[in-house]
C-alpha cells in the first residue's frame, strides 16, 4: 500500500486587478501581521514586497509576496498542518487586502506538494513501472537497455465552470527512492471576495483531500491489483 503522505510544500496565489502599493502600505501590513504569523524580514522588491520568517531547522521557511497582481503565500518544509496555514491566510487578508484596495481575488491558484512510499522492498521507478504503466522486462528487449521510469503528469479538468482544474504530477522523488513525488496545481477561475475566507479555505482543503486522498487511493488501488 502507499503509505501516509507527508507535505512538503504548500502555495498559493490570490490573483488580483493591478494595483501599485506604496512603501508606506506594504510597511503598514507588515507591522500588522508579522508577530502573528511568524514573519521576521521584510524586503522591498519592484513593485511590491516580501515578508518571510527566518529559516528555522531542516530548511522550513514561510513566505508571503505582495506583488502587483497576486498575493502569494508559500510554505517550504514547515510542521504546520492546513488549519495554521489557513488561518494565516485569513489574519493576512483581512489586513492587507483593505490596506492595500484589493476588493477581489479574481482567481486562485493552490499548489501541494507531498511524499508518499511504495510498498517495501521497491523503488518510486519500479513501483511506476509495475502498477501504472505495466512495463515487463520483455518489453524492453527491443531497446537493448535498461530504463527508468520517472513519472506521469494528469489533467483533470473542472465538470462546472465553478469547479477547480487540476494538474498532477506523480514522479519518482530523488532524495528518497522508496517514496513518489505527487504535486497538485489546482487553479480556480471564479472571482471572490478578497475577505471570502470560507470560500478560499474550501478550494485548500479540496486540494488536500485530492492529492492526499484520492491521489493516494487511485495508487493504492493500482499497487493492490497489480
Amino acid at each position: 500500500m502507499i503509505g501516509e503522505p507527508n507535505t512538503i510544500s504548500r502555495i498559493v496565489e490570490l490573483l488580483h486587478l493591478p494595483v501599485s502599493h506604496t512603501p508606506e502600505a506594504l510597511r503598514d501590513v507588515y507591522a500588522d501581521v508579522s508577530k502573528s504569523c511568524g514573519y521576521d524580514n521584510f524586503i522591498r522588491q519592484p513593485g511590491g514586497a516580501r515578508l518571510e520568517s527566518a529559516e528555522a531547522e531542516g530548511g522550513s521557511v514561510s513566505r508571503l509576496t505582495f506583488g502587483r497582481d497576486r498575493v502569494i503565500f508559500q510554505e517550504e518544509r514547515t510542521r504546520s498542518g492546513l488549519e495554521h496555514f489557513t488561518k494565516m491566510i485569513e489574519a493576512v487578508t483581512k489586513v492587507a487586502a483593505p490596506k492595500l484596495g484589493i476588493p477581489l481575488f479574481i482567481a486562485r491558484t493552490v499548489t501541494q506538494r507531498v511524499i508518499a512510499g511504495v510498498p517495501s522492498n521497491e523503488t518510486g521507478a519500479s513501483f511506476l513501472a509495475r502498477t501504472v504503466f505495466r512495463i515487463e522486462a520483455e518489453d524492453l528487449v527491443a531497446l537493448e537497455r535498461p530504463v527508468q521510469v520517472v513519472g506521469l503528469r494528469l489533467d483533470f479538468p473542472g465538470r462546472q465552470p465553478q469547479d477547480g482544474s487540476h494538474r498532477v504530477r506523480i514522479e519518482t522523488y530523488l532524495r528518497d527512492q522508496g517514496a513518489l513525488y505527487l504535486e497538485d496545481v489546482a487553479t480556480y477561475k471564479i472571482p471572490v471576495q478578497s475577505l471570502d475566507h470560507a470560500k478560499i479555505s474550501g478550494e485548500l482543503h479540496e486540494v488536500e483531500e485530492f492529492v492526499g486522498g484520492k491521489l493516494t487511493e487511485f495508487l493504492g488501488g493500482l499497487a493492490a491489483r497489480g
